[in-house]
């Protein structure tokens, strides 16, 4: 999310300039699979193709992305098919037929090689005995492209740097270089059974530059950098372009988080097939402020017990909205206080309150912070009818099923009010507890993106943000 002063200074800037400076027509840009840099299944296709977009499009180019195997991206800009693409390290091959953009990214290459060999070298004429995964078309540096001719090293190449680490696994070859940030993408991610098999050599085949390039045959070539400098110069100007690459990881591991949610208004519902509710649009904003692109289908509206159950069990899991309890409190990560939580037995009025150990049968709703509340003040499973939503204690207390429910003040008010009751016409007997609402995430889930979603919270309750999210929240809820 940019901040408005970001955005009145790209605006003052794209003012400035002459319409006639950027061509109109989408270009189609090229990137092959180099995960966490590029891929057509990242969040933003990946770190290298968000810049590109974001940078031409900040000068005013349309664009869209065409992804393959970085040797037929070499092809297709050479037949004119594609007009740019982004992630090359510059060579002198390279120079005669493309033109090069500003310096976007510095990428830092080591060998990955199994931990059982005791490898070590000095100099390039030390890794002739070894047999070495390259990957078709991939430039390591000037400096090791000339040494594989100069020393005849055995290289092997292939397609993604998943073949090789594959062959390395099965003994075909003995070392991938490869970027510090891909090889420990791929291993967390694709080959974490065999992550204590393999490791890194403390030692840095090369540091490299990545560019945007584009071919020197096609009309408008030199044109299509300069738009995409000047869109990378109003990145780094407004801080989106440090805002992207500090949030790289975070990005990522959130596209493997699951989002769980209840029934629980105005806190967080479905209404007209779209999630609602005080905590649901506070969560949207802490996402929003980190720039996540987080997919609808990562988010579930589930019964209670089945969204605390996969929180309580399973790395990686967001639930909302929750009420933290010392019970709770150390079996989950907190991003909050957002919302107070009152914790209330209501019932039909002129009734003897309910009591532990008594005739008294109370609706609740499964492992609902109600439901533990019951529990923990001695209350009696039989006395104790449980549900899997909030909506049917709701109507069982109207519909005289029940004489008591437990359940929070404003949400069971919201739910009576759904049913159109008069909620004048029941009783509050006792408060249970006094807490506040939160969204949990489970433990195990990666810790950069716990801290990431507290900074994010931090920043729109500073802003004022929350606030105004609350008051429009409850006002859209009346």
């Amino acid at each position: 999310m940019r901040k408005i002063t970001s955005i009145v200074l790209l605006t003052i800037i794209l003012l400035l300039l002459p319409i006639s400076a950027w061509p109109k027509s989408t270009v189609t840009l090229g990137s092959g699979y180099w995960p966490p840099y590029s891929d057509a299944t990242l969040p933003y296709h990946g770190l290298l193709p968000r810049i590109a977009s974001e940078a031409l499009e900040a000068a005013g180019q349309a664009v869209e992305f065409q992804f393959e195997d970085w040797d037929n991206i070499l092809k297709l800009l050479n037949k004119g098919q594609l007009q740019g693409s982004i992630g090359w390290v510059k060579t002198q091959e390279r120079n005669e037929r493309y033109y090069y953009s500003h310096p976007v990214v510095q990428i830092t290459i080591v060998f990955l090689h199994r931990a059982d060999v005791n490898f070590s070298w000095d100099n390039f004429e030390d890794l002739k005995s070894w047999k070495i995964g390259t990957i078709d078309s991939y430039s390591y540096g000037e400096k090791f492209d000339q040494a594989v001719k100069d020393f005849h090293l055995n290289t092997v190449s292939t397609h993604t740097n998943e073949n090789n680490i594959e062959k390395l696994i099965k003994g075909d070859i003995d070392l991938v270089p490869i970027d510090l940030n891909v090889g420990e993408y791929l291993l967390d991610r694709k080959f974490s059974k065999y992550r204590q098999q393999l490791t890194f050599d403390e030692r840095s085949l090369t540091s490299e530059t990545l560019y945007f390039i584009s071919p020197r045959s096609i009309p408008k070539a030199k044109q299509l950098i300069e738009t995409f400098n000047r869109g990378l110069a109003i990145l780094r100007q407004t801080g989106q372009f440090q805002h992207i690459v500090e949030n790289m990881a975070v990005i990522n591991s959130l596209a493997q988080f699951r989002f769980y949610s209840e029934q629980n208004g105005p806190m967080n519902y479905i209404d007209g097939g779209r999630p609602r509710g005080v905590v649901t649009h506070v969560l949207t904003a802490i996402l929003d402020q980190i720039g996540a692109d987080v997919s609808d289908d990562q988010f579930a509206f589930v019964p209670w017990s089945r969204a605390y159950r996969e929180a309580l069990n399973h790395p990686n899991v967001i639930i909302f909205s929750m009420t933290k309890t010392p019970e709770r409190d150390e079996r989950f990560n907190w991003i909050g206080p957002i919302y107070r939580s009152n914790i209330i037995i209501l019932g039909k009025p002129n009734l003897d309150p309910p009591k532990p150990h008594s005739s008294s049968r109370i609706c609740a709703v499964r492992d609902d912070v109600g439901h533990q509340q019951l529990l923990a003040n001695s209350y009696l499973k039989n006395q104790i009818e449980l549900t899997s939503k909030a909506e049917a204690c709701a109507r069982m207390l109207v519909n005289g099923r029940i004489n008591f429910w437990v359940y929070g003040r404003d949400t069971s008010q919201w739910y009576l009010q759904r049913l159109q009751s008069d909620k004048n016409a029941f009783s509050e007997y006792q408060e249970l507890t006094e807490s506040s609402r939160y969204i949990g995430i489970s433990l195990g889930s990666d810790p950069a993106v716990v801290a990431a979603l507290n900074r994010g919270f931090e920043y729109i309750k500073l802003s004022g943000e929350l606030n105004r999210i609350i008051q429009l929240e409850l006002q859209r809820s009346d």
